[in-house]
């Protein structure tokens, strides 16, 4: 299957529709209403509503809703590693990669909130990487900023991005002050209209935003043992990919080199995001569009073939039992 995927073809948009088919199986066989967490945003809950309220927002909508977002979001990575030349070969494997580890956890395959922003992680990522060696960036700094905080009302916990945003942007192009202004100023521009909103509903301003009080940390001692070998399956190959774009650092072009450490920052940023996740497995969902370069790396990059393929197959395998076994998936 990695060979398949190993270089860009027209047929492997076939192939990786036939392969989402595969690995989400359980999104048609067992469909799900999505039910609003305490940190979905208000914005959020009301288009669930509506949806709900329609007759449109059934169980089987919601599935095909989710399979669309997935496939989409996999073929804008692939397009996203090739398009920026992260390595010196195109290739398809971050799109099959996605795939493959968001049907490791219920949470990362229904819909859900994270699923939805993921979208809007990839559009930042898409901004951003257009920044270097552009002399006028105005317009998209502002984009950036007002993008975080419009999203922020579907899902607050989104407002930790501007950490990830202002040092991004230092990185890509030399640091002027007026440049991360502008960004805090698109950045506090939804704020400013909800604020007139709030005031003429006599609304108390802060309730959507409370779930920054409510962060907790993980319980490992009340991780199942089927979820701590799926992280198991995500850690390992992450660690070796890390390795291989270290190694392969010196034969990277400086905005290659520039790209690799937004894309790390942003794997940081992610992770503390899912402390403000009642369930922390569904938050770390956000974190799986950098890291999913990262398993790509270690696939095409590994020099004994035997252990990509390996991983490749234990995980497939594994989130087949997960799926189907009830063990996971509770099917």
């Amino acid at each position: 299957m990695i060979a398949v995927f190993l270089k860009r073809s027209p047929l492997n948009i076939l192939l990786l529709l036939l392969f989402a088919v595969v690995v989400k199986i359980p999104l048609f066989t067992a469909p799900r209403l999505p039910v609003p967490d305490q940190q979905d945003g208000e914005l959020y809950r009301s288009l669930l509503d509506g949806l709900r309220q329609t007759g449109v927002g059934t169980p089987l909508f919601f599935s095909f809703l989710s399979f669309s977002f997935l496939f989409v979001q996999a073929l804008l990575l692939n397009f996203f590693f090739s398009k920026h030349k992260l390595l010196n070969q195109a290739t398809d494997l971050p799109g099959m990669s996605y795939l493959l580890l968001t049907s490791l956890f219920p949470q990362w395959s229904y819909w859900s909130t994270p699923l939805f922003m993921n979208m809007a992680v990839l559009y930042l990522l898409f901004l951003l990487f257009k920044l270097y060696g552009q002399s006028e960036a105005r317009s998209v700094l502002f984009n950036t900023g007002f993008l975080i905080g419009a999203t922020s009302f579907f899902y607050p916990p989104f407002l930790v991005l501007i950490l990830w945003v202002l040092p991004a942007v230092a990185i890509m192009r030399h640091f002027k002050l007026q440049e991360w202004m502008l960004a805090i100023v698109g950045l506090l521009s939804p704020f400013y209209f909800y604020g007139i909103w709030l005031f003429w509903n006599d609304r108390w301003p802060l309730q959507p935003f409370l779930v920054f009080t409510n962060w907790v940390l993980p319980s490992l001692r009340e991780m199942a043992f089927w979820k701590a070998g799926a992280f198991f399956l995500l850690l390992l190959p992450l660690l070796a990919g890390l390795y291989q774009v270290q190694d392969n650092t010196r034969k990277m072009l400086i905005q290659v080199r520039r790209g690799w450490t937004v894309l790390f920052f942003l794997l940081l940023v992610t992770a503390l995001m899912a402390l403000f996740q009642e369930e922390a497995s569904t938050g770390w969902m956000l974190g799986l569009i950098p890291l999913v370069f990262y398993h790509a790396c270690f696939y095409l990059l590994t020099s004994f073939r035997v252990i990509p393929l390996l991983f490749f197959w234990l995980t497939f395998f594994y989130l087949l039992v997960g799926q189907f076994s009830g063990t996971g998936w509770k099917i």
